[in-house]
């Protein structure tokens, strides 16, 4: 029976099978439960599903009112009404001397049989699912991920980030998964969204004509599960705000992406000529294009300012010929980031948001920046604990969760009003080591180590991160850009990168920033390539490596501990990428700092290009 019920498991979870619950119908041929007393099971096939612990045979039977059930346990021992029924007992539907109908039951998260929910059914998940699943929508009822003894949303959520990490679509009952949630159709035509809703595993929409523009709460309606077609479960469509929808373009397993600072675009921005500024964009971005680049870094937020039009965060002042800017009234007869993703679009560029979370403007600056803006606010009155001043720049502390969410409401802002195809952060997590940073909030929270209290917060500003950018669209990634050394991250930044890349629930790629040389003596670029790469555990987490093409073209801006390396050469940047597609394998990206160095050019650049264009691990 064990081998039996394992192998059904595991032919189920292959063919994504659709659970979902059943009203008593009076087809006296086949057992169909109803939601009698509040108890809604559910049937797959010839088995049945979300039988709770301690159910005993009586219990039950009101489940399946009006029809003539017998109940054995999984030696074929008949249960009497008293008895509780285990995994693997027989529901025989009976008219007579004559069998209609078998169910085999499931209960709860016994995964494998035994009786019982312990780890061992966990890891008889965990190894289901790793190794059998390739549908979007995996079969997933029997499963209790976090071994608490009971299904709840918890244990969905586990296994949805475990499996794949990738998909909507919630196929598990309303008692367990409280909201369901499927792809943004907002915008689309009906004939369009029936397009979109089939690849997220979904069949038709059955509340609107082909004719219709989809608007929210719609709803929308499973395919059948099985021969026996079972009718389909009704959810409706969860949708962001109602602008047009824009299908996410990424290049996940062969990205080359190039960063465009604030320092490269300015001048483009400080035009007040949408058509001006059009005009130059789509110049770089053509550029990037013809050599070899798919995806585009467009800083958004470089000092706790806005590249776009924000209500959350003052104008930048590099979006203006004299600096302006910080002020409520700044204003711009156009948004450069809306046109930026508009021509990258066209030219099939990804183009990603790229902010500092938490790096504001100097001290001499932020006295400038408006009242209405919640930074200035918190300027005057939380100067010290929620905007800190570290060497005359101020930084917002992640140890508070208002400032957490701060952030993340800023990057919500972005992806849900823009079409961008992914959100970036970079390397600056936290600023300095010293303790007066959060002294007064580590002092309250419990912790005995500021270090373990740091990595702690900034564990819950990535992760809430991550999932604002899911709630918004499945499809939008987040990756991040550390510094290049782990330890130093880890350790000084506090940002632990090893959990972000041995999780599904933080990141869905990595690039840190590898800006040695081979012969840096100590963090050769080779080492510490294959030292990211060993971090890099979890199956959902893409690894790529960002490469520093400003020291090439200008070797004055390497440091003391690169010697001459950068000034001898004139092919390491070709070399670096060379090497990462010929010996690592698990290296699926590049990105290259930044665009003013590739316009700048030189032989560098030449050699570059041809290595480029070529990656393809």
């Amino acid at each position: 029976m064990k081998k039996r019920l394992l192998s059904v498991l595991l032919t189920l979870a292959m063919l994504a099978s659709l659970c979902v619950s059943f009203t008593f119908t009076g087809n006296a041929a086949t057992l169909e439960p109803s939601s009698t007393s509040g108890y809604t099971v559910y049937r797959a096939k010839d088995y049945l599903f979300g039988v709770k612990g301690s159910t005993t045979v009586s219990t039950f039977k009101t489940v399946f009112k009006g029809q003539n059930i017998a109940v054995t346990d999984p030696s074929g021992n008949r249960l009497m009404n008293s008895a509780y029924i285990p995994t693997g007992s027989v529901l025989t539907l009976m008219s007579g001397t004559t069998v209609l109908d078998t169910l085999t039951v499931i209960v709860g998260g016994d995964v494998n049989g035994d009786g019982k929910v312990n780890a061992t059914d966990t890891a008889t998940l965990k190894a289901v699912f790793k190794k059998t699943v390739t549908l979007a929508d995996p079969f997933v009822h029997a499963a209790d991920a976090d071994g608490s003894g009971a299904l709840t949303s918890t244990d969905y959520i586990m296994i949805k980030r475990q499996v794949a990490g990738t998909y909507t679509v919630n196929k598990v009952s309303p008692e367990y998964v409280p909201k369901v949630t499927v792809p943004n159709v907002v915008g689309y035509t009906a004939a369009n969204a029936k397009i979109e809703l089939e690849r997220k595993g979904f069949v038709y929409a059955e509340s609107f004509v082909f004719s219709d523009t989809i608007l929210a709460g719609y709803v929308v309606s499973q395919e059948p599960a099985s021969s026996k077609q079972i009718p389909g479960s009704t959810v409706t469509v969860i949708v962001s705000k109602g602008k047009e929808h824009t299908t996410r373009k990424n290049y996940l397993n062969n990205m080359k992406a190039i960063w465009l600072t604030q320092f490269d675009l300015s001048e483009m921005w400080a035009s007040n000529s949408e058509s001006a500024f059009r005009a130059n964009i789509k110049k770089v971005l053509q550029n990037c294009s013809n050599n070899g680049f798919n995806t585009v870094f467009v800083q958004c937020r470089p000092n706790g300012d806005a590249t776009y039009r924000s209500n959350l965060y003052p104008w930048s002042k590099y979006v203006f010929t004299y600096g302006e800017g910080y002020s409520a009234t700044a204003t711009k007869n156009y948004d450069p980031l809306a046109v930026t993703i508009d021509e990258g679009h066209k030219l099939n560029l990804s183009v990603h948001a790229w902010i500092n979370p938490l790096r504001l403007m100097g001290a001499d600056e932020i006295v400038n920046v408006s009242d209405n803006y919640k930074l200035k606010q918190w300027y005057n009155s939380k100067r010290g604990t929620y905007v800190v001043d570290v060497n005359g720049t101020y930084w917002l502390n992640p140890a508070y969760k208002e400032v957490r969410q701060y952030i993340i409401d800023g990057a919500k802002e972005i992806m849900a009003n823009y079409s961008v195809d992914g959100l970036h952060i970079d390397d600056y997590f936290y600023p300095t080591t010293e303790a007066y940073f959060d002294q007064e909030a580590f002092n309250s929270s419990g912790y005995q180590n500021i270090y373990n209290f740091r990595r702690y917060n900034m564990n819950l500003l990535v992760s809430g991160l991550y999932s604002a950018a899911k709630a918004i669209d499945i499809d939008l990634i987040f990756g991040a850009s550390p510094a290049g050394n782990p330890t130093k991250v880890i350790n000084s930044h506090c940002a632990d990168v090893a959990l972000w890349c041995s999780s599904s629930n933080y990141i869905d790629y990595i690039m840190p920033q590898l800006y040695y040389g081979f012969e840096h003596p100590s963090a050769p670029f080779d080492s510490m390539a294959q030292k990211w790469s060993s971090i890099v555990t979890s199956p959902t987490v893409r690894f790529y490596i960002g490469v520093p093409l400003y020291k090439a073209v200008d070797p004055s801006l390497s440091t003391s501990y690169d010697g001459q390396e950068w000034y001898n050469y004139d092919d390491i940047i070709k070399r670096q990428i060379q090497y990462c597609d010929n010996n690592m394998p698990k290296c699926k990206g590049l990105g290259i700092f930044s665009y003013n160095d590739l316009v700048k050019g030189g032989a560098d650049v030449t050699n570059m290009i041809p290595a480029l264009k070529a990656f393809s691990n």
